[in-house]
């Protein structure tokens, strides 16, 4: 009953309210036909258009004086460049003006002649400091005194050098001898933490042991013979590090001398072989995920090698650039030449430094039933490169940046 009323009453409100609309619209349409209001409403549009056109007028006026000011300016600033003009030229035939210009120009001149003089002077100055220090550097050089201070200051190097890598094994021995002790402990703790066993338990437990081992040990040693390609690269790498041709040769092919067999075997080049040697060896690499297509994988590696090939290339050239003059004048005997370069190869591949980084595209062949590095002489001479130190083979592209 109460919403029955409330709707009514809504329904009741809502028809008040259109009622009232609909009075309001009928005194509007009657207000639009009184002439009074009609009038008012045309004089009120009469009034708002002359304000319009009054204003419009005003803009006209106000843009015009400011065009004539901007005129008047623009003429003045003509006047004015006119008369600087004019002085000027009349500056230019006043005689006075003339020297004076002449004066400076030739001021000007002299300084610059002065300033390359100087410049000259100086560069002279450094060459001649440079040559004389050059002509020191050879009289050093063929002092007896210096070559035998030097090779002596060589040996001490060496012996430097083996007597820290000694020290390294011994470190290394110690260690093991540590870990083997504190292996001990650990398994005598253990023991006392577990007594003894039955023996039968331990007999069943013994075989079932052996027996998963046999299985678990077959897999192994065929997974250890035939190892994945990243495994036989790595493994090919690490022999390498290790100077061990025979282990390289069971992962893949071992077909050029890493150092040539001319500096090795050569007396006069033999006292560069070790720094070559143990420089060619010393590698770093990080083997990539395999490209397997079939029989063949390509795996990229990054190397971090010692260009030695560059070193000895820079050797060669300075030692003609300093030697050429006194050869050609006969001021050397065949001895001194000889002593000189090998001394002058030393240095250079004494100071080469390990900063050779390449990406390389390795190749391997599993055609023989396991993966197996290809020959470096034909299908992967950039691997040649890196591992000759960067003097035989393909030279690969540089390592990229890491973002």
């Amino acid at each position: 009953m109460q919403r029955k009323q409330k709707q009514l009453a809504d329904k009741e409100k809502k028809r008040a309210q259109k009622q009232k609309q609909k009075e309001e619209r009928l005194k509007e349409k009657a207000k639009r036909k009184d002439p009074k209001w009609q009038a008012e409403q045309k004089q009120k549009k009469i009034k708002e258009k002359a304000l319009a056109q009054q204003k419009k007028l005003q803009q006209k006026e106000k843009s015009r004086l400011q065009k004539q000011k901007d005129k008047v300016k623009r003429q003045k600033d003509k006047q004015k460049a006119l008369e600087k003009k004019t002085a000027e030229k009349l500056q230019r035939k006043d005689p006075q003006w003339q020297a004076e210009q002449k004066q400076k120009k030739m001021d000007l001149k002299l300084k610059n002649a002065q300033n390359r003089a100087k410049a000259k002077i100086a560069k002279e100055q450094a060459n001649a400091k440079k040559k004389l220090q050059k002509q020191e550097e050879k009289a050093k050089r063929k002092d007896p005194q210096w070559r035998a201070e030097e090779k002596i200051r060589r040996q001490e190097a060496k012996k430097a050098a083996k007597q820290k890598k000694l020290l390294q094994k011994q470190k290394a021995a110690q260690k093991k001898i540590k870990d083997k002790e504190k292996k001990a402990a650990q398994k005598a703790i253990k023991a006392q933490q577990h007594p003894p066993m039955d023996p039968k338990k331990k007999f069943l437990l013994l075989f079932v042991v052996l027996w998963l081992v046999g299985s678990a040990g077959g897999a192994g040693v065929y997974f250890y013979q035939h190892p994945k390609p990243e495994v036989a690269v790595e493994r090919y790498l690490q022999a390498f590090v290790a100077d061990n041709t025979a282990k390289m040769a069971t992962y893949g092919e071992v077909d050029i001398d890493f150092v040539s067999e001319n500096i090795a075997n050569d007396p006069f080049y033999q006292s560069l072989a070790p720094t070559m040697q143990s420089k060619v060896h010393d590698i770093e690499f990080t083997v990539g995920e395999p490209v397997i297509s079939g029989e063949k994988a390509t795996i990229s590696t990054d190397f971090v090698v010692y260009d030695l090939g560059k070193a000895l290339r820079d050797a060669l050239v300075e030692f003609r650039k300093e030697n050429l003059v006194q050869v050609v004048a006969g001021h050397y005997e065949q001895s001194e030449l000889d002593a000189a370069m090998i001394t002058s190869l030393q240095e250079s591949l004494d100071a080469a430094e390990k900063n050779g980084k390449f990406r390389v595209e390795i190749v391997l062949d599993h055609s023989s039933g396991k993966w197996r590095v290809e020959a470096l002489r034909e299908t992967n001479q950039q691997l040649a490169y890196v591992l000759t130190a960067c003097i035989y083979g393909e030279k690969p592209p540089k390592t990229p940046r890491s973002k």
